[in-house]
């Protein structure tokens, strides 16, 4: 599914991560999404996760953010953000996790 990085210790995971915001990469961010779910982060790198998302319009970065909680942990100005994002998009997806 995630390829090598799967096949990594929880830290490489994390440290991908990492990387992905220093780069601002959502590829990077998606890789280690897939390898260990976001939610076994805390709810600062989900929250970081997610202003990624906003920040690329990515909307499936933000999906991973929203399954990982990042919505339950976010003010409704993020939470309007990601639905802009989800009506800019089509994302029904989306729409639905940010009007849960």
């Amino acid at each position: 599914k995630a390829g090598p990085l799967a096949t990594t210790s929880d830290d490489t995971v994390k440290l991908v991560l990492q990387l992905a915001f220093v780069k601002d990469s959502v590829e990077l961010a998606l890789e280690a999404s897939k390898a260990r779910p976001l939610a076994g982060n805390s709810n600062y790198t989900i929250k970081r996760v997610l202003q990624l998302a906003l920040a690329k319009d990515s909307v499936d970065l933000a999906l991973e953010a929203s399954k990982a909680g990042a919505l339950a942990i976010n003010s409704d100005d993020t939470i309007k953000r990601v639905l802009q994002l989800a009506l800019a998009k089509d994302s029904v997806e989306l729409a639905l996790e940010a009007s849960k």
